[in-house]
């Protein structure tokens, strides 16, 4: 494949990414990506939560850099699929379990690397490894820093080759229209560790990797104490409302949930019986929402009586909307759905699934309506009903979301006493920040 078939197939696979994204997230937060200098080489190191979907949201915030993402050769089954997914900037990595040798085939993708830097481009991995749920940096993995540093070395230290942190978090892992963060931390710049490689590459590669991990680490929400992320996850969900109202004065959401969960933390390691009883309270907590019907996803605060009704009646108007929704959906849902997801047992693949079949199926689907509408109505009638499907989608998706938070409103309303204990229980963990 010559290099302008790749060029045009990456940037139509990137259009659909972003058409894909209009429908998938309800909202994309990224903050720092300004502190990326243009036509300087770059690493991103990122935390990696959820499949393939991680390397697609960098490569959509990655703006102009176009990063060329780093992932495992497993995917990579078939000389189609590598020349496609080489086409929008996959590159394997190998591992011990891929049956190949692993020095040799890595060393080849290495040099791809040098050379991207060599043109001022930038390189995106995950030095986890590989992925998983839990909002927790697990251990890094010191590759990122040995591609850093023979970079460097190859040009004298003179490429100017930098090393930059970000941060991913997901509201929601495997459904659809919820916040996504995505946060690029202080870059480092490897020639400032030159001195340190030249005395022990190894001490060079740890201190570098610490950097790494502390910097994903500042960007990210990360649940430092193992045995208590479930805990801290339902902590998370209590104090929605009031970290929302602070973040209006901290970087963003994440870095207010990450700041006052390490601050909790450290509270409760310190005090086991104040542990145990918040433990007990939040467990209670829960459990009653879920006898309620409650989804902590949406609004668990007391709602507020006029609000609610407002967006009662908006449900109201809005219904009519919603039904079309549900009506042109409803084709491509049942094969995402009911085809692809319910065989899928690894929900970590969910969202990554949902989200890259529908960006192909829905137009697909969408240009069938339009022909057999043509047939029937002609080409300017049809074309200005299949227009408005992408609209309808998102407020159809809107709709929903409202609906969710309602739902949850009222349910509330007849058990103020969820509210009260929510409050009560929120103040006590705010005491500790």
């Amino acid at each position: 494949m010559t290099y302008s078939q790749k060029n045009f197939i990456y940037r139509f696979i990137k259009l659909f990414i972003s058409m894909g994204f209009s429908f998938s997230f309800r909202n994309i937060i990224t903050t720092g990506y300004k502190k990326v200098k243009k036509d300087k080489p770059a690493i991103f190191v990122a935390n990696h939560q959820n499949t393939f979907m991680d390397g697609v949201l960098m490569v959509y915030t990655g703006g102009q850099s176009n990063p060329n993402i780093l992932v495992r050769a497993d995917i990579f089954k078939s000389k189609m699929t590598y020349n496609l997914l080489s086409a929008i900037k996959l590159m394997p990595i190998y591992r011990r379990r891929d049956g190949v040798n692993t020095v040799s085939e890595n060393e080849q993708i290495f040099e791809q690397c040098y050379e991207i830097f060599d043109h001022k481009g930038v390189v995106a991995l995950f030095p986890e490894g590989n992925h998983a749920f839990p909002r927790r940096l697990r251990a890094v993995q010191k590759g990122a820093a040995r591609i850093a540093f023979q970079a460097e070395e190859r040009k004298d230290f003179d490429l100017n080759l930098s090393l930059i942190p970000v941060g991913l978090h997901y509201e929601n892992h495997t459904e659809k229209w919820h916040d996504v963060h995505i946060h690029y931390g202080d870059a480092t710049l490897i020639k400032d560790y030159k001195s340190v490689y030249e005395e022990s590459p190894q001490k060079a590669f740890k201190q570098t990797s610490d950097i790494i991990r502390e910097g994903i680490s500042s960007e990210m929400i990360d649940i430092k104490w193992g045995e208590e992320i479930e805990l801290f996850e339902q902590i998370r969900a209590l104090l929605k409302p009031e970290f929302k109202e602070q973040a209006k004065y901290d970087k963003s959401l994440v870095h207010t949930e990450n700041n006052a969960i390490a601050k909790i933390t450290s509270v409760l390691q310190e005090n086991e019986t104040e542990k145990a009883e918040i433990k007990e309270d939040v467990n209670t907590l829960f459990s009653e929402y879920k006898k309620a019907g409650i989804n902590t996803y949406y609004n668990v605060s007391k709602p507020n009586l006029f609000r609610l009704l407002y967006q009662s009646v908006l449900l109201v108007l809005l219904a009519p909307i919603f039904a079309v929704f549900k009506l042109i959906t409803a084709i491509p849902e049942f094969i995402i759905e009911s085809l692809v997801i319910k065989k899928v047992k690894d929900i970590t693949w969910h969202l990554s699934l949902r989200f890259s079949i529908a960006a192909f199926l829905y137009p697909i689907f969408f240009a069938l309506v339009w022909l057999i509408l043509r047939l029937t109505i002609g080409a300017l009638e049809s074309s200005i009903i299949v227009f408005t499907f992408p609209l309808i989608g998102v407020i159809g998706l809107e709709t929903n979301y409202i609906f969710r938070n309602v739902q949850n409103g009222w349910k509330l309303m007849k058990r103020p006493q969820l509210a009260s204990r929510r409050k009560a229980l929120a103040k006590r963990l705010l005491g500790m920040l």
